[in-house]
């Protein structure tokens, strides 16, 4: 009787903890992006996989939200994103067999498999300047001195500015911060260096990125680092591919200066900020730097106001702080070509002299001398030409401002330039953003039609290159701040 008992309990709790080995999850895939409000989800078992009593997967969204259901016998399921932020979201199954889970994650994250959420497609055409910098001058007094440029978050403020020469790339920032907190860290963490890094970010900080190649990839990958520096002084580099599940530490020869205003951890007074000053030599990066090169670039901040909160994050290229990993949508920085030399000024201003004395040389032997014109003035002067590529460039916009695959890739191939250069050129010339310019070129067209014909709406967005209406409407109210109707109606 014992020996039946044994035997039955035995085979009870075999198949009661029999694994389900041959489910795993076939979409999504790991690191892929998702550009819609929606995503399938879908499990396959293999062949003689014994059937589930229930499957249910789970999906953390926006940093610390949690989706759960329970999946129909297709083991599919479409899902809808509208409440998720653009960022990463993870996604794992649970099979129940009797009393026994088998849980699908990733080998990548414990949270599940990574995904990365992005309706917004479009590159930032946002450049900034990095000024050229003579290697045996100081870099930060000069930096200090110059004009810099700002951007807000949370109740902060960064005015940065940065230079660079062949041998590094410098950064001075001033962060106004009212206060001042850093995480406290053991001494162990020194040897954990994802610890470590944890210690730097959950405190006042400031995190550099920088897409060196600028390919602009969803995701970042091994021509893209990070480095962050707290109020506290410590710092981390980062430089990784996280498809390839690639992470290297960096930046040992960087140096890093912390300069506070304010009291740390006290919270009961009022602070002023701190200054970041930076050279990160381009030896750390493996960079050739080269004037009128672009790089993507952009800046975190993470502000903690108390010593239990968690730091609030933004950025100088607006993205969502949760896809900060997104390089596509970073900013670019613009290495500035080294000032003309004294010699050159020299030239040029001796030029219009040696050109008068050449023409009273050619006049003399006359009897009465004519009397030198007046020189004109600066209104009268002619406007700056475009140079023939941007002038080609404009002559192509009006010609193909119907057509809806009109982008900057296709202008770039017809002027026989790449897509960064051709748009930093544009910008340079002409003071807009090459996709702006595309734009607003079509929505006065779309004015014209509206207030000259009467044709419909639909019909006029896609006369003038638009195959989405929403997406018109929305181009329509932000270049004119009216609707296309509202204008319909006052002509």
């Amino acid at each position: 009787m014992k020996v039946f008992r044994f035997c039955f309990l035995a085979a009870l709790l075999f198949f009661t903890i029999q694994p389900c080995f041959g489910y795993r999850i076939i979409t999504p895939l790991p690191f892929s992006v998702a550009n819609k409000n929606y995503i399938k989800i879908q499990l396959l078992a293999e062949k003689g996989d014994t059937p589930a009593d229930s499957i249910f997967y789970d999906i953390l969204y926006n940093a610390g939200t949690l989706l759960t259901k329970r999946m129909n016998a297709s083991m599919s399921d479409i899902i809808t994103l509208n409440e998720f932020n653009d960022g990463v979201f993870n996604v794992q199954a649970r099979i129940y067999h009797g009393l026994h889970c088998d849980t699908i994650s990733s080998k990548y994250s414990s949270s599940g498999i990574p995904v990365l959420l992005d309706r917004h497609l479009s590159y930032n055409e946002t450049i900034f300047k990095s000024v050229y910098i003579e290697p045996a001058k100081n870099a930060f007094p000069l930096l200090k001195k110059m004009a810099a440029d700002r951007f807000a978050g949370n109740n902060n403020t960064v005015v940065f500015n940065s230079g660079w020469n062949e041998d590094s790339i410098y950064f001075r920032l001033d962060i106004k911060d009212a206060q001042l907190n850093t995480a406290p860290s053991a001494w162990w963490d020194l040897f954990q260096a994802k610890k470590f890094l944890e210690v730097v970010w959950t405190s006042d900080c400031i995190e550099f990125g920088f897409d060196l190649q600028h390919d602009r990839r969803e995701w970042k990958d091994t021509g893209d680092y990070e480095f962050l520096v707290n109020i506290a002084g410590k710092r981390a580099g980062n430089q990784w591919s996280i498809p390839d599940s690639i992470y290297n530490h960096w930046g040992s020869k960087a140096n890093v200066h912390v300069e506070l205003s304010g009291t740390v951890n006290q919270n009961e007074d009022i602070d002023s900020g701190y200054v970041i000053t930076m050279a990160i030599p381009w030896s750390e990066m493996k960079y050739r730097p080269m004037a009128g090169h672009l790089i993507g670039f952009d800046l975190q901040l993470y502000d903690k106001d108390a010593a239990t909160d968690e730091p609030f994050r933004s950025s100088l290229s607006g993205t969502n702080p949760e896809s900060n990993d997104n390089t596509s949508e970073w900013v670019s920085l613009l290495l500035e070509a080294k000032p003309a030399s004294y010699t050159v000024y020299l030239y040029w201003l001796a030029l219009p002299v040696m050109l008068l004395l050449l023409w009273i040389l050619r006049k003399k032997g006359s009897a009465v001398a004519a009397p030198l014109a007046a020189p004109p003035s600066v209104s009268t002067l002619p406007a700056p030409s475009y140079s023939e590529s941007i002038q080609k460039t404009i002559e192509l916009i009006t010609a193909q401002y119907h057509d809806t695959e009109l982008s900057r890739t296709s202008l770039a191939a017809q002027v026989f330039l790449s897509e960064k250069y051709l748009s930093a050129l544009f910008k340079k010339e002409v003071g807009e953003n090459l996709v702006s310019y595309i734009n607003r070129f079509r929505i006065e067209r779309a004015e014209q039609l509206l207030k000259e014909t009467r044709l419909p709406i639909t019909e006029i967005a896609f006369q003038v290159g638009y195959n989405s209406v929403q997406n018109f409407n929305k181009n329509f109210k932000s270049i004119t701040g009216q609707s296309p109707s509202d204008v319909r109606k006052t002509t």
